[in-house]
């Protein structure tokens, strides 16, 4: 067993997350020879995670985009003479999700010899004073299926209103028929931009603003598990989502 699993082996916990196996080229060291010099680290995070289950729903658990996030947004705050300072800036910013109750974070340096050096460290929540991690969230743009996409110079997420509902009787019945319809218009206008994806659930729509991927809203999934659903009209859902995501 390695450091890693005989830290957490004290209180098995419900589950672990981990990441490992991300490399950085980074500006780092004591030394005067590593001023100036970028070095290759390879970076490992295990954070245990404590809640109810998550019973398959990706919105419920902690996301690897959190652990990679940390990592970056740590490297982002600038240079820093020694690993351990490196851990703690990396464990604050895990730890800004509440439900990771302890993590390992080890760094390796990979270019320093013919050998590894490094260094591993176990956080537990309270030791740490949590950094939130830099948010991005989209802009929130209705449009018209057939229409010319609106251009966006920031993360966008597009609702899109069909151009044909069939028609239903029922309240409920109306309500599931324009969800679907707008669903299959998220499909076909998402077509006529390259790389665009058609997300669905709240971490599907974080990671595409993080990384500037314009997405097309379908939305059943959030609409039909909400407490206190919206109208189900565009221009409602739209409103909605935005106030959702800004929360």
């Amino acid at each position: 067993m390695d450091e890693t699993g005989l830290a957490f082996s004290v209180h098995a916990p419900r589950d672990v997350i981990a990441l490992r196996e991300l490399y950085r080229d980074v500006e780092i060291g004591a030394f005067a020879d590593e001023r100036g010099l970028v070095q290759k680290l390879c970076f490992e995070v295990h954070a245990e995670v404590t809640g109810e289950p998550a019973g398959d729903d990706v919105d419920r658990v902690v996301s690897y985009d959190t652990l990679i996030g940390a990592v970056d947004a740590s490297l982002a705050e600038g240079r820093v003479d020694l690993l351990e300072t490196l851990v703690d800036r990396i464990a604050a910013r895990v730890f800004s999700e509440p439900r990771v109750a302890r993590m390992a974070v080890r760094i390796d340096k990979l270019e320093r010899g013919a050998f590894v050096l490094g260094v591993e460290a176990l956080r537990v929540r309270g030791e740490v004073e949590p950094v939130a991690l830099p948010a991005a969230v989209p802009e929130v743009c209705l449009m018209v299926l057939g229409s010319a996409v609106p251009p966006a110079e920031g993360p966008v997420l597009y609702v899109v209103t069909p151009g044909y509902v069939p028609k239903a009787r029922g309240e409920e019945a109306k309500g599931r028929v324009m969800l679907l319809a707008m669903e299959q218009a998220a499909w076909i206008a998402a077509e006529a931009v390259e790389g665009a994806r058609v997300v669905a659930s709240r971490t599907e729509i974080g990671f595409c603003a993080a990384q500037g991927i314009p997405a097309f809203w379908a939305p059943s999934r959030l609409v039909l598990a909400a407490v206190e659903p919206p109208e189900p009209r565009p221009e409602a859902l739209a409103d909605w989502i935005a106030r959702e995501l800004a929360k």
